[in-house]
């Protein structure tokens, strides 16, 4: 089966920090949708979460998904069940799906660490609908990016993706369950419609990374 999964946070990961430093940001929107291999929706899971000690909410973070420390406190789940849930998923998917599946897969990361005092680390491989679509879409570079040095092309935001591919306004976009929604649909459209593989495979003979359709 593949999980499709999103988070909403209190701000940025550190990226250069360990996953247990205590300024690393807070979950507090948890959502995920596990389809059979066909794309038949088969159970849902989408809840506030609790944040832990000492959370403190990003102007930026609240700004993009509008979910208050009080709210996540007041109507998240905890913590712990939060992540007893991902690990149920996990162990019926065969693969990973986020847009921008890095910062997700950073947060759990994070909040394993936090919460459950353990280095987490994905049993599965990953998706990322950002990283396969931005050399199909290949968006032409920001001024900002043009100004740093960097090439394009820039990587496409959900709501690029949403009007490129399923030609529609994203709508309730940084509420995780509706961007997972829309990232699930964007990824079976890239999967079936445009072939698209999901998975990456070693290549024994080659030494190498090859590209296998499952």
């Amino acid at each position: 089966m593949i999980l499709g999964y999103d988070t909403e946070t209190t701000g940025l990961p550190r990226w250069k920090e360990p996953s247990d430093h205590p300024q690393q940001p807070h979950l507090v929107q948890l959502a995920m949708i596990l389809f059979d291999m066909e794309g038949r929706e088969v159970t849902r899971w989408a809840n506030l979460v609790k944040p832990g000690y000492g959370a403190v909410m990003e102007p930026e973070a609240f700004e993009a998904h509008g979910i208050t420390l009080e709210r996540a406190r007041d109507e998240g789940v905890e913590p712990r069940q939060a992540f007893a849930a991902f690990q149920d998923m996990l162990l019926s998917a065969k693969l990973m799906v986020g847009h921008n599946e890095s910062f997700d897969r950073r947060m759990m990361r994070i909040h394993a660490a936090r919460h459950l005092g353990f280095k987490w680390e994905p049993p599965i491989p990953n998706f990322c609908t950002l990283y396969r679509t931005k050399y199909i879409m290949r968006l032409p570079a920001t001024p900002k990016m043009i100004a740093a040095g960097v090439p394009g092309p820039k990587s496409p935001n959900l709501g690029e993706c949403v009007k490129h591919f399923l030609g529609e306004e994203m709508v309730n976009a940084h509420d995780a369950l509706a961007d997972i929604e829309y990232t699930m649909r964007v990824f079976w459209h890239l999967v079936q419609k445009l072939n698209v593989p999901m998975f990456k495979a070693p290549s024994k003979a080659k030494g190498f990374f090859e590209t296998v359709t499952v």
